[in-house]
């Protein structure tokens, strides 16, 4: 009986450490106001203070060892994402202890079942690493997604300050101008938030556009700076640099539209040909089952 209760009380811990992340915590003003009272203490190594528990667990999971059997995600990845460490951290302590506690609750099953195994908690340290190994899959894959299609939102960019150049505007006033054109595109969004920035802290706009270029790891947005930084400092005629890299990254993301089509295409013609032969393997093995029965 005891078994019985510790184990739906695991089962229904891991479904609550699994859904967490679906449900938005709303801000409460009392807590928020008591956050930022006149006494902080802020961690030595992470230059920032843990408020609540979750970034108490975020910065406990943030001291641990990295999970050997995945690669490390990167601050330029959760740069773009918008996720910080602490968070990402959080989430993979998240994971690790839910699917950890999956784990335990099937090695239980299976005691009561009577089978006797001393790999159990090995298998529930590997579950816990497992999980944690889940967010920095998902981070990695959304900041692959996101920097391609960055990469793309530069073209677009790049072309409406070359057509605002050639309308005579001057370079700075051409960028910023650019940067507003789109409310929808988050590419544009996250270019104009860092001009504004850069217009507050008296910064030149190559310089806060090669900033976020390092800081999320985009070459295409890099090289439209270095383009216009030749023209803030040297006087340069920017017009047809700028259209010929706005074109080249045009042709280069259809070029991988085209690539990522036709491996599209080959995936499903392969599947259409595997059941076109299951079929016919079904069709062919009840012919033969009716010759053979058959009495002539």
């Amino acid at each position: 009986m005891i078994l019985i209760i510790l184990g739906g009380a695991l089962i229904g811990l891991a479904v609550a450490l699994l859904a967490a992340p679906l449900f938005t915590a709303k801000p409460k003003l009392a807590v928020a106001m008591d956050n930022f009272g006149s006494e902080v203490l802020i961690d030595k190594e992470t230059k920032f203070a843990p408020v609540d528990w979750k970034s108490k667990i975020g910065l406990w999971g943030m001291k641990l060892p990295p999970v050997p059997m995945t690669p490390k995600v990167t601050k330029e990845d959760l740069q773009l994402i918008g996720r910080t460490e602490l968070d990402h951290s959080f989430q993979k302590m998240l994971y690790g202890f839910g699917i950890a506690g999956l784990a335990s609750i099937g090695a239980i099953l299976l005691s009561v079942a009577g089978m006797e195994n001393t790999m159990f908690p090995l298998l529930v340290v590997v579950a816990f690493m497992l999980g944690q190994a889940v967010p920095d899959r998902r981070a990695r894959t959304m900041a692959y997604h996101a920097r391609k299609e960055f990469g793309r939102g530069v073209g677009s960019f790049i072309e409406l300050v070359a057509t605002e150049v050639r309308r005579g505007a001057h370079v700075t006033a051409a960028v910023t101008s650019a940067s507003t054109i789109s409310n929808d595109s988050w590419v544009f969004v996250r270019i104009r938030q860092v001009l504004t920035r850069a217009q507050y802290q008296q910064q030149q706009v190559w310089d806060a556009l090669e900033e976020l270029a390092n800081e999320i790891h985009v070459p295409e947005l890099s090289e439209a700076s270095r383009i216009v930084r030749l023209s803030g400092k040297d006087g340069a005629r920017i017009y047809e640099a700028l259209r010929a890299s706005g074109k080249n990254l045009r042709m280069r993301a259809l070029a991988e539209e085209h690539e990522q089509a036709n491996l599209v295409s080959n995936k499903i013609s392969r599947r259409v040909q595997a059941i076109v032969m299951v079929f016919l393997g079904m069709i062919l093995t009840a012919l033969f089952i009716n010759i053979s029965n058959s009495p002539f």
